[in-house]
């Protein structure tokens, strides 16, 4: 038989919508974080590490990038960067700033990744 199958045309399925689906991160009491990895030069533009916008995108990102043995190093990377700019945006952070600071991390992933390949 066949060995793969061809999207014909596009798909689009918004599965937050179907009964059941939910993603949910438990972090216990204690749990240290270094909030939002920003660097001093930028804190003036972007905002200092604990700024209350960010505190709760930060801990979850943390949370989720520090536990990645579990899942899949580079996959929970990028799930947990994509629920950074979720949250980001939950907060209200604007869309130039959050867009920002997805892409730092992201960059961040991809610069630590490349780097632990490379050892």
């Amino acid at each position: 038989g066949p060995r793969y199958m061809r999207v014909t045309t596009p798909i689009w399925e918004d599965v937050t919508t179907l009964e059941g689906v939910f993603h949910a991160v438990q972090i216990p009491a204690g749990y240290r974080f270094d909030g939002a990895s920003i660097p001093r030069l930028a804190w003036s533009v972007i905002g200092a590490p604990f700024d209350p916008q960010y505190c709760l995108a930060a801990c979850v990102h943390d949370w989720i990038c520090e536990h990645s043995h579990e899942i899949g190093d580079y996959q929970a990377r990028v799930i947990g960067d994509a629920v950074f700019l979720a949250l980001l945006k939950k907060a209200g952070v604007s869309r130039w700033r959050r867009v920002v600071m997805y892409l730092a991390v992201r960059l961040n992933s991809w610069w630590y990744y490349s780097k632990e390949d490379a050892a």
